[in-house]
């Protein structure tokens, strides 16, 4: 983990079990209380923070449809894989709940498109942000 992110590890652990929980939701449906049984087992609660991951979840179970349409809408003929969808629909959420600010979502869209996808999957979150974002 790179030195300036030494001080948020739990924000950054945190956020990369949201992608997770995204990505698991979209490959196969499930509910808030099922990931977050599954997420507790599995982490401690030394190095995640459960309400911030039970809140994007719940936030995104309830604006599912209107996050996917969206999604969707904005990147219409781009194939692209469902962990990308995962990291849009995660900038999607912390774009509406309006508690980080854009250069803080955008870095880490792009640092866990980095981690979690394909070499050059960055690039296309990156380009694709400022879609959703409509700038």
């Amino acid at each position: 983990m790179a030195k300036n992110l030494a001080k948020h590890k739990v924000s950054v652990k945190t956020r990369e079990c949201i992608i997770q929980a995204l990505y698991q939701s979209l490959m196969e449906p499930s509910s808030v209380e099922l990931l977050m049984q599954q997420f507790t087992k599995e982490n401690n609660p030394k190095k995640i923070s459960f309400d911030l991951l039970k809140s994007r979840l719940k936030y995104f179970f309830t604006n599912e449809e209107q996050i996917i349409k969206s999604l969707d809408s904005k990147n219409k003929g781009d194939n692209y894989q469902v962990i990308d969808k995962a990291i849009m629909a995660y900038a999607l959420i912390e774009r509406d709940l309006k508690e980080l600010p854009k250069e803080v979502i955008f870095d880490e869209s792009i640092r866990l498109a980095r981690k979690f996808s394909n070499e050059s999957a960055y690039k296309f979150i990156n380009a694709k942000l400022d879609k959703i974002y409509d700038l």
